[in-house]
């Protein structure tokens, strides 16, 4: 099967499974998890009329922007983010789906401002408090991060992010989902804000519960483009 033909029969079940949801499908957003696949096959997969990529590093990332250069690709920083590395964000980052901590945000915005570019950006909780899993954990922190937030100028915070737990019980991980889903609401409803409505969760081993419990982002590497690609070692 090539790769346009993946992503017409991925649409086309993402848009059936936010029907079974009571959803409409064009709430669904899909982020193609680019991450250590070739330039390449990220312009076939534009080509197809994929237009939102999400990359795990930021240096790898910028490789591939400065060499496809294509007007109208997105592109999504799904990763976590270093500090030292958030000066390279502004102008490459359309969004960022893993701020975690005021003083990242506060460098983010610092960077956005000194180069004028603008991102929207998502707080990352991490829910089933796994220690190999950034984000913030407890309610309270993830609200005084949101105030944070609405201080900013050149960031926009549109939702939440977040990773369900590597297991195989598919109940827990609807538990994830449903609580992030119910922070969300809790949120929009305390800082009265229209826009924060973007739920990114969702891989390709759990999408199906994720769009079932309301996520608006799901982030697909293997399901559209097959196995990761592995990373060359240089001895």
């Amino acid at each position: 099967m090539s790769l346009k033909e993946r992503l017409t029969e991925l649409s086309a079940e993402l848009a059936e499974l936010a029907t079974e949801a009571g959803r409409s499908p064009e709430e669904i957003k899909l982020i193609a998890v680019s991450k250590t696949h070739p330039s390449e096959l990220i312009a076939e997969a534009f080509q197809a009329g994929q237009v939102r990529f999400g990359e795990n590093r930021v240096q790898e990332a910028s490789e591939k922007i400065e060499r496809l250069q294509k007007p109208g690709i997105e592109w999504h920083l799904i990763g976590h983010l270093q500090k030292n590395k958030a000066r390279f964000c502004p102008g490459r980052f359309d969004w960022i789906h893993s701020v975690d901590s005021q003083e990242l945000l506060e460098l983010l915005e610092k960077q956005c401002a000194l180069q004028r570019q603008s991102i929207q950006i998502l707080l990352q909780a991490n829910l089933s408090q796994e220690d190999s899993k950034s984000g913030v954990s407890d309610y309270d922190n993830l609200c005084r991060l949101l105030e944070k937030a609405q201080d900013c100028q050149w960031l926009s915070c549109r939702g939440l992010m977040t990773m369900a737990a590597a297991t195989d019980d598919a109940n827990e991980i609807r538990r994830t989902f449903a609580q992030l889903r119910t922070w969300l609401e809790k949120l929009r409803n305390e800082f009265n804000l229209t826009t924060f409505t973007e739920l990114s969760m969702g891989m390709s081993s759990d999408y199906r519960i994720a769009i079932a419990e309301g996520a608006t982002m799901i982030r697909l590497g293997t399901a559209l483009f097959g196995e990761r690609a592995k990373p060359l070692i240089i001895q």
